[in-house]
């Protein structure tokens, strides 16, 4: 249990340390750089005597740090754009893309909860997704009219973005269990994975930014640390601990933690929309997690 409380802890903090750089003016490139630097170099020390993986293992690593690298850059925007409290929200609810999968390609079929969390889903995303247009027109100052009409759009674009990719991330991670993946491969798999995004932050760095600053290597280090943690204790707690636990605590708590922390440090303000939409997403996640156990 403590693995399980440390691990979501760390992947709450994760999100609320991006906000944190965000709001310091740091080089988001720079600190997403340092932060794999330390997950890849954190992952590659562990396996150093441990023999390649299988094929498949490693082409779903270089998939999930390509998706990884991805969601990152557009991570951070949606969070600069929205706030913490819209963005986590739209993070969490990305376990309905795997559920999505299930019925469409394999003919799965969903649980009453999951039917149920399904559609709560499916109604928060449009609120979600409104609530972050309000918020970037209330950062801009923009008027109402054609540039309110591309706000909505460009709101809209990015959460569905952040959806889609954080879905595929959590597909990847599910597709390393039904591939044979032992307990020897999963750290392998997370070297591979984290040096690849390495490898597309360290491009992006170079072509868009080449600039880093102490501020930017504190917040990454911060960063890289709570990334190593949260996965290292999560793949530890659901050793133990079935499914049906791990993954609702994880979602539940993570996303109030953050939520807590957008109001109460940096004072986040919700409209009403943006309030039913957490509160949907909420349900959402709870109900889709408990009946994929």
């Amino acid at each position: 249990m403590l693995s399980l409380i440390i691990g979501t802890v760390g992947y709450a903090l994760f999100s609320i340390t991006v906000k944190a750089a965000t709001r310091r003016g740091c080089n988001i490139v720079a600190v997403g750089l340092v932060n794999y630097l330390v997950a890849a170099g954190f992952y590659c020390v562990l396996v150093l005597p441990t023999p390649p993986p299988e094929r498949s293992v490693t082409l779903l690593a270089i998939a999930g740090g390509v998706v990884f690298f991805v969601a990152y850059l557009v991570l951070t925007q949606l969070i600069r754009r929205s706030g913490l409290s819209i963005t986590i929200s739209v993070v969490q609810l990305a376990v309905l893309i795997p559920v999505l999968a299930g019925i469409l390609i394999w003919g799965e079929r969903p649980n009453l909860l999951q039917g149920v969390g399904v559609l709560c889903a499916i109604s928060a995303l449009p609120l979600l997704g409104k609530a972050s247009a309000v918020r970037a027109g209330a950062a801009t100052e923009a008027g109402t009219g054609p540039a309110a009409e591309g706000r909505n759009i460009r709101g809209m674009l990015l959460t569905g973005s952040q959806l889609c990719l954080t879905g595929a991330a959590m597909m990847i991670l599910q597709a390393v269990n039904h591939v044979g993946a032992g307990g020897e491969d999963r750290p392998l798999f997370f070297a591979i994975l984290f040096t690849v995004a390495l490898v597309g932050t360290g491009g992006a760095w170079l072509i868009l930014e080449r600039r880093i600053s102490g501020t930017d290597i504190i917040y990454g280090l911060f960063l890289g640390s709570w990334n190593t943690i949260h996965g290292f204790m999560l793949v530890d707690a659901m050793s133990t601990l079935p499914g049906a636990v791990v993954f609702p605590f994880v979602s539940i708590v993570s996303m109030l933690l953050s939520v807590l922390a957008a109001v109460r440090i940096w004072g986040e303000r919700l409209e009403r929309t943006g309030k039913i939409g957490i509160a949907l997403a909420l349900v959402a996640v709870l109900f889709i997690n408990i009946g994929r156990g």
